[in-house]
């Protein structure tokens, strides 16, 4: 794995425009390598792969017109769920990228900041079902994790 995807790598691997990612690093959505962000002209900020999977949601988020602070807390929630190398998280991903079939389902921002407003819906599981007997109030948000991350499949993220 690689610390070397620049912003337009991330705009052509997620459909974003420039423009855009660039702004979602400046938000601070997208968290670029500690070295080069804020570094000034000629710094070129990168980022690790995995902030690929960002990306692509964040474009889907885009034209939901979502706001950014909405985006940030959902961004920080898919690092915590999706790329931490804990729980099997990176399995998840993978399997996302790889073409099974996963939710990503938000409750909504109403939520204290320390309890879980997204869950992530597996092949294994109707999807339906989890969002009926889910007690997290009204769905906010619903993604096709496999269909939004369907660009990455040639990358070795994890």
């Amino acid at each position: 794995m690689s610390t070397g995807l620049t912003i337009t790598d991330l705009a052509k691997l997620s459909g974003a425009n420039p423009r855009s990612v660039q702004h979602w690093a400046a938000s601070g959505i997208l968290m670029p390598v500690p070295f080069t962000s804020g570094k000034g002209t000629g710094v070129p900020r990168l980022f690790v792969e995995q902030e690929a999977v960002i990306a692509c949601i964040m474009v889907h988020l885009l034209n939901r017109q979502i706001t950014i602070g909405e985006m940030r807390r959902i961004a920080n929630g898919i690092r915590d769920k999706l790329l931490a190398p804990v729980g099997g998280a990176y399995r998840r991903t993978r399997q996302m990228i790889e073409g099974k079939q996963w939710w990503l389902v938000d409750f909504g921002p109403d939520k204290p900041a320390n309890e879980v407003s997204m869950i992530f819906v597996g092949p294994e599981k109707n999807i339906e079902n989890e969002i009926k007997n889910h007690k997290g109030g009204p769905v906010n948000l619903l993604i096709d994790l496999t269909a939004v991350l369907s660009p990455l499949k040639h990358l070795d993220l994890f």
